[in-house]
């Protein structure tokens, strides 16, 4: 995914996790990131639907995982 992607996503996002709302300013050390929503092995893709900010708790939580 290109840049031109992954700032849009920030930028819907106002550069807050779009999980818990973490904000950037909020986690220093770690730098939000964008991820899959579906993850690619399950289909998804890197349209701007499917991906969100997240922080890395809640990346790291969802994981590859589909289900609720």
């Amino acid at each position: 995914m290109d840049q031109v992607i992954r700032n849009a996503v920030r930028q819907r996002a106002a550069n807050r996790c779009e999980y818990c709302g973490l904000h950037q300013d909020e986690s220093p050390l770690a730098t939000l990131h964008v991820e899959h929503i579906l993850p690619r092995k399950h289909g998804g893709t890197d349209d701007l639907d499917n991906l969100a900010l997240a922080g890395i708790a809640c990346n790291l939580h969802k994981g590859s995982h589909v289900a609720g």
